[in-house]
């Protein structure tokens, strides 16, 4: 079945759905409507005020303004103009700065490297360790619930603050399993915690505020322990971004079953997933390696730089503005798609430069060494920079006027950790990024 045929029957079954909403049944009639909008729009360094193509999270607050964090500076975009905040006008001596979540009083809640900080669109507020409970300057999640408590998933612990108050979770102190939290998603005042550990004992947590529950691969139908997204759909399942080859797992805690999507029982493109956003029924996933997935429960739309204008391939996260346009975080960009035509949003279209070339690095994965190459077909001065999936600057390569030609780094991953890095080529006129994968 072609693409656009898949295309037609997923937007057909959606307009047929039947909703069931506080106990009104709506029935969308269907109706096809041809419009000129592009399906995509896309915004990277070329084309914008986007400051790296490196896109992390991303978080549309109640005004419509998106906020994108990259490792070179916070960008926030109200739609016609971009604003930058990194060293040269925020407090902070580091660029980093991620966007994690909203509170009722739509001040935006972010980390960096320094730790959890609270900007009202005025002031800074930072909470590190050493003026706060805060128990890790590594913060990976941030979900605030409807008594605008804040739960902050770190590297050593889950925290919780309010008013001023922290309570701190960890193995010592709980039934926490494992003191990294890498995912977290609330169920009402249910909060379900994701690790990040190769320990058999710690997979996915429920916590009530009173009792702990483990689900692991050993005693559930989890199919692996590392987890990089939870999300809660509308009738309460728990979905589950795993990753190392696990794919994506549905969880319906009321009926105690497990469902589990991975490359070998459905046509999701990877089994290595690191964010998921759900809209209804429709659950968007992104991959690790392979772009975008589009799940109705029924059908399967894959989405990749192959087959679309998606900029990268490793997707970090999702947001959806007033208009229903689905906001794509990626490793080359930021991606703006809806199926029946991008409204509300710029269009801009991104020119990508002939006289330069990053090409995938060899061997990927790797253990410990790699190389990368380009080529220039200009004379130009050059950076090419390691970044580790946090966003973080791993090293720093630079040359001065370096002449036309082909060009190879030989990389050294002895000190570094297993995981996700990204290589950035800069030169005067020309910006890329690839990923590869160290694997130890």
């Amino acid at each position: 079945m072609s693409t656009s045929k898949n295309i037609f029957t997923f937007l057909y079954s959606i307009a047929r759905a039947a909703i069931r909403l506080g106990g009104l049944l709506f029935i969308f009639s269907c109706s096809i409507l041809y419009t000129q909008n592009p399906q995509w729009i896309v915004y990277t360094t070329q084309n914008s005020g986007l400051p790296s193509n490196l896109a992390g999270k991303i978080i549309i607050d109640k005004d419509n303004i998106k906020w994108i964090g990259t490792p070179e500076g916070l960008a926030k975009f109200d739609g016609i103009n971009w604003t930058v905040y990194d060293t040269n006008n925020t407090p902070f001596n580091v660029n980093v700065l991620q966007p994690r979540a909203l509170d009722s009083n739509n001040n935006l809640w972010l980390s960096n490297p320094i730790g959890l900080i609270k900007y009202d669109r005025a002031n800074w507020t930072v909470y590190d360790t050493l003026n706060s409970e805060l128990p890790s300057h590594l913060i990976s999640s941030v979900s605030i619930d409807k008594y605008d408590n804040k739960w902050i998933g770190t590297a050593k612990g889950l925290a919780k603050f309010k008013n001023g108050i922290w309570t701190i979770y960890d193995t010592l102190n709980s039934e926490l399993p494992h003191n990294v939290v890498n995912a977290l998603a609330l169920e009402d005042t249910i909060i379900w915690i994701g690790h990040a550990t190769l320990n058999p004992n710690a997979g996915l947590t429920r916590f009530d505020g009173n009792n702990w529950t483990i689900y692991t691969y050993l005693n559930s139908g989890l199919p692996e322990n590392v987890i990089y997204g939870i999300a809660v759909d509308y009738l309460n399942n728990k979905w589950i971004a795993t990753y190392f080859g696990g794919g994506l797992a549905k969880f319906n805690s009321n009926l105690n079953q497990w469902t589990v999507y991975n490359t070998a029982n459905s046509k999701i493109p990877s089994g290595w997933l690191y964010t998921l956003y759900t809209d209804l029924h429709i659950k968007y996933i992104g991959t690790a390696n392979a772009g975008v997935s589009i799940f109705n429960d029924t059908t399967w739309i894959n989405y990749s730089p192959e087959n679309s204008p998606l900029p990268g391939y490793s997707v970090t996260s999702f947001a959806k503005d007033f208009y229903g346009n689905i906001w794509i975080a990626c490793s080359g960009g930021l991606a703006v798609f809806n199926a029946n035509g991008v409204i509300g949003v710029s269009n801009q279209q991104n020119e990508i430069p002939k006289d330069f070339e990053l090409y995938q690095n060899y061997p990927n994965p790797f253990n410990p060494y790699t190389t990368i190459e380009y080529e220039l077909k200009k004379t130009s001065n050059v950076k090419v920079k390691i970044y580790n999936i946090n966003g973080q600057l791993i090293h720093n390569f630079s040359f001065s006027n370096q002449r036309p030609g082909k060009y190879k780094i030989d990389f050294d991953g002895n000190k570094l950790p297993s995981g996700i890095y990204f290589y950035r080529l800069e030169t005067d006129k020309f910006v890329d990024t690839k990923k590869m994968v160290l694997v130890k």
